[in-house]
C-alpha cells in the first residue's frame, strides 16, 4: 500500500514477535532508512531503491526489480505469520491424476480452498500454504504449515529423520504427509526453509500467488523511532545488511 509523504513519521521500525519460552514478545529485527518511511507497518514506494538502467533495457530491468520488492514483501508477510502464530505441523499435500487435474491451479486450488475453509469455520485452523510445482514442473502440490488441531493425523507407520510421518485422514483428493513442528527453535528453522524456497522461486506466482493464508492469524508488533539505539542494541543483531542508492540508505539488523 502506498501512504502520502507527510504521513510517513519515522526513519526506523522495529518488530516484535511472540516469545514461545516466556509468553512476551522477543525483538525480531531493526530496519532504518536514511528518509522517513515507516507509518503503520507500511513503507513509501516512492521511496524503495531505484534502479539504474539503460534506455534499451528499462523495462525488463524495471519489471526485474518490481518481482524482487514483490517477492522479498511475499516472503516477509509469510515469515511474520509464522513466527507470530503456534503453528505446529507442516504438511505436504499432493493430488491424484484421479482426483484432479493437477496441471491447473484453478482446479486444484478449488479443492484445496474448500477443504481449507470448511476446517477453518469448523475446527479454528490457522494456515500458511505455500504450492510448488513437481520436479516436471507441470503438476501442482501445496506444502502447509498449520495448527495441529484443525487436522484429523494419523500415524502413517513411517519416520523421518527420526521424526514421526503422519497423514491428514480427511485429505482425499491425493496424498499427505505431515510432521510435527517440535523441538528447539523449530519454528523458526521451518520458517527460515519456506521463506528460502519462496526466494528460489523469485517471481514465480502459481495461480498468482506465492502463497495461501487463512484462520485468526497473529501479526507483529511494531515500533518506530528515529534512531535505531531507541529501539534495541544492534550489536546483539545475528545478522545485519546494508544498501545504498540514489534514494537514500537502508539498514536492517535481524535478531532471529
Amino acid at each position: 500500500m502506498a501512504i502520502s509523504e507527510n504521513l510517513a513519521l519515522h526513519k526506523c521500525r522495529a518488530k516484535y514477535v511472540p516469545d514461545p519460552e516466556n509468553g512476551g514478545l522477543r525483538l525480531a529485527s531493526i530496519q532504518k532508512s536514511s528518509r522517513p518511511i515507516f507509518n503503520e507497518g507500511y513503507e513509501l514506494l516512492s521511496d524503495r531503491p531505484k534502479v539504474e538502467i539503460e534506455e534499451d533495457q528499462e523495462k525488463s530491468s524495471s519489471e526485474q526489480e518490481l518481482v524482487k520488492r514483490a517477492t522479498r514483501r511475499a516472503k516477509e508477510r509469510c515469515f511474520d505469520y509464522i513466527l507470530c502464530n503456534d503453528l505446529d505441523v507442516f504438511s505436504t499435500l499432493t493430488y491424484s491424476p484421479e482426483t484432479a487435474d493437477r496441471e491447473s491451479y484453478a482446479d486444484v486450488y478449488k479443492k484445496l480452498a474448500v477443504w481449507l475453509s470448511n476446517r477453518v469455520q469448523r475446527r479454528g485452523l490457522r494456515y500458511v500454504c505455500v504450492p510448488e510445482y513437481h520436479a516436471d514442473g507441470k503438476a501442482i502440490h501445496f506444502h502447509m504449515l498449520s495448527t495441529r488441531d484443525g487436522l484429523r493425523l494419523v500415524d502413517s507407520g513411517h519416520f523421518k529423520e527420526g521424526k514421526k510421518v503422519y497423514n491428514i485422514d480427511d485429505w482425499k483428493w491425493g496424498f499427505s504427509t505431515a510432521l510435527l513442528v517440535d523441538g528447539e527453535d523449530a519454528r523458526e528453522k521451518v520458517a527460515k526453509y519456506i521463506f528460502k524456497y519462496m526466494g528460489k522461486q523469485m517471481g514465480q506466482k502459481i495461480g498468482g500467488r506465492y502463497y495461501l493464508s487463512g484462520g485468526d492469524l497473529k501479526e507483529p508488533f511494531f515500533v518506530y523511532s528515529d534512531d535505531p539505539a531507541e529501539l534495541g542494541d544492534v550489536d546483539r543483531a545475528g545478522y545485519h545488511k546494508a544498501s545504498d542508492g540514489d534514494w537514500g540508505s537502508f539498514e536492517e539488523w535481524s535478531f532471529l
